[in-house]
C-alpha cells in the first residue's frame, strides 16, 4: 500500500462550520475552505452544489498507508457521532496517486473496471449501478473502448478521450490532480466501509499495473501513433515495422534503409537518382499508409540531403477476417485489427476473471458478503 491516496466524503445532516469546529477539537487538522478544488496539506470542508442545501464535502489531504486509513476512519467516526447522514445524492470518491502509472496501466485500469463493472455493481446500492447515476456513468457505454483504443502517448492526453469526469473511473483528475478517481461508491460515514473501498481501489490499481507489465497492450492494437510529419536526415524520427515496395525497387530500397536506421545520405543518388519526389507504401502499426516525400535539401550527394513528409493519404483497407457466431452459426466479417482486439480481450478474460484478483481474502469476503446482502433484499 505504498501508493498515496485521498478521499472525498459527501454528507448531509450537520452544519459545516460546526463539523469543522468539532473535528479540530478532536485533533483533526481541518479548515473550512468554502469552494475550492485545490489540494491542501490538511483536511478541508468544501461546498458541493450537487448535494443541495446543507450538504457539503469533507476532503482529505494526501494520505498513505495504514496511518492514512486510520485517519480516515477517525474522521468518519467523528462525523457519524456528530449526526452526519448520507442519501442517494451523496458519493464517496477515492483518488489514487497516478505517479509512475504508464499509459498501458491506466488503460488496463479502465479495461478491467469496464469488464468487471457488473460484478462491482453487485456490492453497490441500486442508485450506483449500471448507468443509473449521472455523477458516475458506466464505462461500458463506449467510453472504455475510446480510451483503450486511443493513440495517446501520455496519461494526460489519454484523459482527453473521456468526455467528462462523471464516470465510475474518472481520468480527468489525471490532468487536474495527477490521480485516478474512483467515483462509484455511495456516500458513507462508516469508517470501515470507507477504508475498505480505499483498500479496494489501491489493490485494483496495483493489480492493473502488474497485469499491464506482464501482458502489455499489443503494439499496433491499442496504440497507433501516426507516422511523424517530418523525416530527419538521420532517420531517427521515423518509425515503421514493415515496408512494402511501390512503383519501383529504388523507392523500396529507400524505405528499407530508413526502416533500418540508415541515413538518406548513405543511400544517395545511386538508388534515388535524385528525384524531386518519392512515393512508397509504409505499413506502420498494423495500418498501411501511402506517403509522399519531397526533397528539401540539396540534390547533391552531400550530407545536407534530406526529405520532408509532404502528406499521408490513401490508407489501405485491412484484410477482413471471418467470425462465426458459436450459437447461431452466422458468419460476419471484421477487420484484422478488430480480430486482434477481440483475441486480446478474450485472453484478458481468461487470465483476469475477477475484480478481486490479487486482493486479500478479508477484503474479498467483505465485498462478497455485501453483494449477498444486496441480493437478499431483492
Amino acid at each position: 500500500m505504498d501508493r498515496n491516496f485521498g478521499v472525498e466524503i459527501e454528507l448531509k445532516g450537520i452544519d459545516r462550520q460546526s463539523a469543522v469546529t468539532s473535528l479540530i477539537a478532536n485533533g483533526i487538522n481541518i479548515q473550512d475552505a468554502g469552494y475550492t478544488h485545490t489540494t491542501t496539506p490538511h483536511w478541508k470542508a468544501v461546498t458541493d452544489g450537487s448535494l443541495g442545501g446543507g450538504g457539503f464535502e469533507i476532503v482529505s489531504p494526501v494520505l498513505n498507508g495504514e496511518a492514512g486509513l486510520a485517519e480516515v476512519k477517525k474522521v468518519a467516526r467523528l462525523l457519524e457521532a456528530l449526526g452526519a447522514t448520507v442519501d442517494q445524492a451523496c458519493g464517496l470518491h477515492v483518488h489514487i496517486d497516478a505517479n509512475g502509472l504508464t499509459v498501458d496501466t491506466v488503460k488496463k485500469i479502465v479495461e478491467r473496471y469496464a469488464r468487471h463493472e457488473e460484478a462491482i455493481d453487485t456490492f453497490m446500492p441500486p442508485s450506483r449501478r449500471s448507468d443509473s447515476n449521472r455523477y458516475c456513468h458506466t464505462l461500458r457505454s463506449g467510453c472504455a473502448t475510446d480510451i483503450i483504443r486511443s493513440t495517446a502517448s501520455d496519461t494526460s492526453r489519454l484523459a482527453s478521450y473521456q468526455p467528462g469526469r462523471y464516470y465510475k473511473v474518472n481520468l480527468q483528475s489525471l490532468r487536474l490532480h495527477g490521480t485516478v478517481e474512483f467515483r462509484q461508491h455511495s456516500g458513507s460515514v462508516d469508517g470501515i466501509k470507507v477504508a475498505n473501498w480505499i483498500r479496494f481501489c489501491l489493490a485494483f490499481v496495483q493489480r492493473s499495473a502488474e497485469l499491464a507489465a506482464s501482458a502489455p497492450v499489443p503494439q499496433g492494437l491499442l496504440r497507433e501513433p501516426l507516422p511523424p510529419t517530418r523525416l530527419r536526415r538521420d532517420g531517427t524520427a521515423y518509425r515503421t515495422v514493415a515496408v512494402q515496395p511501390r512503383h519501383n525497387s529504388d523507392k523500396y530500397r529507400v524505405a528499407v534503409a530508413i526502416r533500418q536506421g540508415m541515413t538518406i545520405s548513405q543511400i544517395g543518388a545511386e538508388m534515388l537518382r535524385t528525384p524531386a519526389w518519392v512515393m512508397f507504401q509504409v505499413s506502420a502499426m498494423n495500418r498501411d499508409y501511402i506517403c509522399e516525400f519531397k526533397l528539401v535539401g540539396p540534390r547533391s550527394l552531400g550530407s545536407d540531403r534530406k526529405y520532408q513528409v509532404v502528406r499521408w493519404f490513401g490508407m489501405s483497407e485491412p484484410r477482413p477476417v471471418e467470425v462465426v457466431d458459436p450459437q447461431t452459426g452466422e458468419v460476419t466479417m471484421i477487420s484484422e485489427r478488430e480480430a486482434e482486439l477481440r483475441r486480446a480481450e478474450a485472453e484478458a478474460g481468461r487470465t483476469d476473471t475477477s475484480p478481486f484478483s490479487g486482493m486479500d481474502d478479508d477484503l474479498v469476503s467483505y465485498y462478497t458478503d455485501r453483494a449477498a446482502k444486496f441480493a437478499a433484499r431483492r
